[in-house]
């Protein structure tokens, strides 16, 4: 839940930044790449975090790779490949 709180956060910075950008005209192109950037190492981090949890947080496993675009069967599948592992 923590991370979902802190990818909404983000997302928020960025499209604040993005306005205030565009309201002063100045279309700063390193800078708008390089907080893309950060935001796709962030979705990274996200990512393997989640595989970290592993399958006794199920929900936290959801919630990511739902943002992710990953479909329900594909999680199921983790799951249950992590269980048979343990």
């Amino acid at each position: 839940m923590l991370y979902l709180l802190l990818l909404l956060l983000l997302l928020l910075l960025l499209r604040l930044l993005l306005l205030l950008l565009l309201q002063l005209k100045l279309l700063l192109f390193p800078l708008l790449s390089l907080l893309f950037q950060l935001f796709l190492d962030f979705v990274n981090f996200l990512r393997q975090q989640v595989i970290v949890l592993g399958t006794r947080i199920r929900h936290l496993i959801h919630v990511p790779f739902d943002l992710l675009g990953v479909r329900n069967e594909i999680v199921h599948a983790f799951v249950e490949h992590g269980r048979r592992i343990r």
